[in-house]
């Protein structure tokens, strides 16, 4: 798991007792997993004592650092280690795992709940239709392809097509710029 150094950076204030108090420090936690399940529109009134910038700062912090060990199931062990290194004591780090493993099961149901994934293409499917004519002019004599994308969705089982039309210069540029996005996607995948 990847954590960014922004989000670092919060989880440590939340670590210095000036910012966070050790009476604050679960109640921090399981405002930011309620956040993120939306269970709690309210602030624990123990919060409400903190700096607003700070309280602002490591709930955002730990709501993303949250999401991100619940999206790639992270281990116990692992979060322990994160946590170590960003010098937490051993209460917190229990504390943090505590309230983490209590709501992990509710997290991870969400995330599988809530995906914005675009359509994968499977296949595709195309024919040449020659126009000679249209109802507004006497001869047209163009090609126009008809295109049909066979697409998957994830999380539905059915495939779903996605049929238009386009020129022969339309598909010429469509062609370059899925050559273009496989370049892309093969230099980022290299890093």
């Amino acid at each position: 798991m990847e954590v960014s150094t922004n989000v670092l950076q919060g989880i440590t204030a939340a670590n210095n007792n000036e910012n966070v108090p050790d009476d604050c420090f679960p109640a921090l936690v399981t405002s930011a997993c309620q956040g993120i399940l939306n269970q709690s529109p309210h602030i624990d009134p123990r919060l409400r004592k903190l700096d607003q910038d700070v309280l602002k700062e490591t709930l955002a912090s730990f709501a993303l650092f949250i999401s991100e060990a619940a999206k790639h199931d992270t281990d116990v062990q692992s979060l322990m280690s994160l946590l170590e290194e960003c010098n937490f004591s051993k209460d917190r780090i229990k504390t943090f795992v505590s309230v983490f493993c209590k709501n992990k099961p509710f997290l991870q149901t969400l995330l599988a709940n809530t995906h914005e994934s675009l359509p994968h293409v499977l296949g595709v499917k195309w024919r040449l239709d020659y126009y000679i004519k249209s109802n507004h002019l006497e001869k047209t004599h163009q090609p126009v392809y008809l295109l049909s994308l066979v697409t998957e969705i994830p999380g539905e089982s059915e495939l779903q097509e996605l049929n238009f039309s386009c020129t022969l210069e339309q598909l010429q540029m469509l062609v370059g710029k899925l050559r273009d996005a496989s370049k892309c996607v093969e230099r980022f995948a290299q890093l």
